[in-house]
């Protein structure tokens, strides 16, 4: 009787066993489907958001089983949360095609260090935005350096030397930037520039 009982336990557990293995097995083909429809022609989608992302890691976190495919899948649904998140910065970082004035240099370095830590399957769709903020901020740097240039050491008092010339050189390269804000501000320091050169003058 009681080996009747152990064989009859034994075929249970094998039985919840085999059903584990398998409920696993669907529940990882259904989060690999899921990672795979993430992608159009091996693109992340467009519309694709970060908490979409996130939601599959979780529900594959559930998985007990089949622990490399698991990891595999988690890793690869990390990296892409790390690129949606780069991708996100990136965005927030202009209006159309035209960078905020307000991102510093800091700012462009922490998104090079994010980009660096991704493959470069994901590097190809983020490297030509941070090369063009790159380039953004050091223009809008080189003109407000040619104003910061026209002062005295105190930053209030404009230069004996410098003539109504030397303004509208800087005027035509400022007003060269995308940037509104930028020109706006530089121009009514220019325009304050060249009325102390005339008074000068007069």
């Amino acid at each position: 009787m009681l080996s009747v009982v152990l064989i009859s336990t034994g075929a249970v557990l094998t039985y919840i066993e085999y059903t584990n293995q398998k409920n696993n097995k669907i529940h990882l083909e259904k989060v690999q489907t899921k990672y795979k429809n993430l992608f159009e022609n091996n693109k992340p989608k467009d519309d694709l958001t970060i908490n979409k992302v996130q939601a599959i890691k979780k529900d594959a976190k559930s998985i007990k089983l089949y622990e490399n495919e698991t990891k595999k899948i988690i890793n690869e649904l990390s990296e892409l949360e790390a690129y949606l998140e780069l991708k996100a910065d990136i965005e927030n970082c202009y209006e159309g095609t035209i960078m905020f004035s307000t991102v510093t240099k800091e700012n462009i370095n922490t998104m090079k260090t994010k980009n660096k830590k991704l493959s470069k399957e994901y590097q190809k769709y983020t490297n030509n935005y941070i090369i063009d903020l790159e380039s953004q901020r050091s223009n809008i740097d080189i003109e407000e350096e040619k104003i910061k240039n026209l002062y005295t050491d105190d930053s209030t008092t404009f230069k004996e030397n410098i003539t109504i010339n030397d303004i509208e050189a800087i005027r035509l390269s400022l007003n060269t930037l995308p940037q509104e804000d930028v020109k706006k501000n530089g121009n009514e320091v220019l325009d304050n520039a060249i009325k102390i050169v005339k008074e000068r003058e007069a």
